[in-house]
């Protein structure tokens, strides 16, 4: 894989002022430097286009830009940044809690049939399959769906899957693997801070599952939702 085009963009962004780094690139982008650092020493060759390639890009490129840089690659990258560079358009659309079941179902290598989502999800689970087509959020091949790779950069549709991975949470699983864990209270300001770079170890995590699921196809894989949030509340004494 010809990774060039995409390295040389992020160096000259690097070299454009002396504040610039890999690991003020990481803050901004929250891709660990671990990984930045991987890629930029072409340690890697297959880097995650979704949780790696495309946060560290939209850092200081447009969604046009990005694609022109991807589309140099001759990979297969500009046919994940496609519905990305068009879901800029799709304002209109808002997830639903059958949509995150329907995309983490397809968003496995093999995809999954339609006859599979009629018997999991129902007719609406058929219903919405249209609407993500349209949406660009989905592909079909056959009998079979596929989920395109689309960043979620915008609050509002983040929030909306965090809203939809609790609708969808199933009590019963939590003897299977399942887990859930809530808290809210006061805590000294700096642990706020710290539960924040323990944020950033599980989305390392995740990174990493990524990239193994797609170096080896063979590799079972489950459709998840995870969803964490961290916030503070500003009384009027703080």
């Amino acid at each position: 894989m010809d990774l060039g085009p995409i390295i040389d963009s992020i160096e000259r962004y690097l070299d454009g002022h002396s504040s610039r780094n890999m690991r003020t690139l990481a803050r901004r982008s929250g891709v660990s430097y671990a990984t930045i650092r991987r890629l930029m020493q072409r340690e890697t060759t297959s880097p995650s286009v979704e949780t790696t390639i495309l946060p560290i890009l939209s850092v200081f490129m447009d969604n046009k830009e990005i694609y022109s840089i991807l589309r140099k690659c001759r990979l297969e990258f500009s046919s994940f940044i496609q519905p990305f560079v068009s879901y800029d358009t799709q304002s209109s659309f808002r997830y639903t809690p059958v949509d995150q079941q329907i995309l983490a179902l397809a968003s496995r290598s093999e995809g999954y049939t339609l006859d599979h989502l009629s018997n999991d999800i129902g007719q609406k689970g058929l219903e919405r399959v249209e609407v993500l087509y349209e949406a660009n959020l989905l592909e079909r091949h056959d009998d079979r769906v596929y989920a395109r790779n689309v960043l979620l950069s915008d609050p509002e549709d983040i929030k909306d899957n965090i809203v939809n991975g609790v609708h969808n949470f199933d009590p019963s699983h939590i003897d299977k693997g399942s887990y859930y864990h809530h808290f809210h209270g006061a805590i000294p300001k700096k642990y706020f801070a710290l539960l924040k770079q323990k944020q950033q170890e599980y989305v390392e995590l995740l990174n990493e599952a990524l990239e193994v699921g797609q170096e080896d196809k063979s590799i079972e894989q489950i459709g998840v939702s995870v969803s964490v949030v961290g916030d503070f509340f500003e009384g009027k004494e703080n």
